[in-house]
């Protein structure tokens, strides 16, 4: 069974299952721009699934293999990654991945965007 199969049969068991619905949940509620929104989550036939908006544009990973990223294009990216996770951290959701905030360099917002 692979890494996906582990963790699939890992959350059947009842308290996973639970707490991936309460940490959904919460996820589902933040709204910020550089946060992608989670619109629904649940399980079907003891499977757990998310659905999160579509993103489109050039990935982080896309970007830095074109080459190295300027000064200012790189601070743009970091302070808005990390104003993404000050208001995660601050509806009191703390992250384990950052795939849903990396994964769509272009939907970041500005670095002076105060929404």
């Amino acid at each position: 069974m692979g890494e996906a199969g582990t963790w699939v049969a890992a959350l059947r068991d009842e308290a996973r299952e639970a707490l991936f619905k309460r940490e959904a949940a919460l996820v589902a509620r933040l709204q910020d721009a550089g946060i992608v929104t989670l619109f629904d989550f649940g399980t079907h036939d003891g499977r757990p699934y998310l659905v999160f908006e579509l993103l489109q544009g050039e990935t982080l990973q896309d970007r830095v293999e074109r080459g190295p990223l300027p000064v200012r294009e790189a601070l743009r990216i970091a302070v808005a990654i990390a104003r993404a996770l000050g208001r995660a951290h601050h509806a009191g959701v703390l992250h384990r991945d950052l795939k849903p905030i990396l994964e769509t360099a272009s939907a970041l917002p500005p670095a002076h965007a105060d929404s």
